[in-house]
């Protein structure tokens, strides 16, 4: 991922500083469980209440 790349470096910051509050409050387990789900809907799968 380069960062020159990046067409909203705004909203990136977003993602990435939500991404840090749930580690902080979680563990990296649940991090990786989240982020695992919004990529897996980002690449086109239905929502799954899991």
């Amino acid at each position: 991922m380069n960062v020159n790349d990046d067409l909203d470096p705004v909203e990136t910051d977003e993602w990435t500083d939500a991404r840090r509050a749930v580690q902080q409050y979680r563990d990296a387990g649940n991090t990786n469980f989240a982020v695992r789900g919004l990529v897996h809907q980002a690449n086109g799968a239905p929502h799954a209440n899991v």
